[in-house]
């Protein structure tokens, strides 16, 4: 849902402007196909939102000296752009500081981790607002149930925690994408 908003919402922008945005599939072609596949036909810019945590940065700077590229949602590896993105560590920070607030003590931490920043951000941010209202976070609260790879989300551990004595009283889940299977796993519980 976010994609299709993002897409037809810089669509409209950019035809004010005398611009059009067309989709190139990174499924069918890769992140760099995708990329100088756009350079190849004179685009004027690129707009990548990238699935790939390592790209081939000699492939993308071949085609970024003949076009711009602007990533969405986190950065290119490697490789510098203009990035449009929110406040991760800030939005993490505030859902956790909201929790605290509402006497939440024992937060877990599920959804997504893998070597894309954002996630590293707003790991932080969910740490930094324990560590701010003194709480130490416990890293056997720490279950992630998702990395890179196309899987689906494995809550086994979360559910495995949930069972526990001194099982969290709260979960922050990093994803949106992640919700659905973190709220199944806590329901069974």
């Amino acid at each position: 849902r976010v994609n299709e908003q993002v897409f037809f919402g810089l669509s409209r922008v950019l035809q004010g402007t005398g611009f059009h945005l067309i989709h190139v599939d990174s499924l069918l072609y890769g992140v760099e196909g995708a990329i100088e596949y756009a350079a190849d036909k004179g685009f004027v810019a690129a707009f990548v939102w990238s699935k790939t945590g390592f790209p081939d940065t000699a492939r993308v700077r071949a085609a970024q000296r003949r076009m711009p590229i602007i990533a969405l949602d986190h950065g290119l590896r490697g490789i510098g752009t203009d990035l449009v993105t929110e406040d991760n560590l800030g939005g993490a920070e505030t859902v956790t500081a909201h929790l605290i607030s509402q006497g939440r003590g024992r937060i877990a931490i599920s959804g997504m981790f893998d070597m894309l920043e954002i996630n590293h951000e707003r790991f932080s941010g969910y740490l930094k607002a324990q560590l701010d209202a003194g709480i130490t976070p416990n890293p056997k609260d720490f279950v992630f149930c998702m990395t890179s790879g196309g899987q689906p989300p494995d809550t086994a551990l979360l559910a495995r925690r949930l069972q526990d004595e001194d099982r969290p009283d709260a979960v922050f889940v990093l994803q949106d994408m992640c919700v659905p299977a973190v709220v199944e796993a806590v329901f069974a519980a």
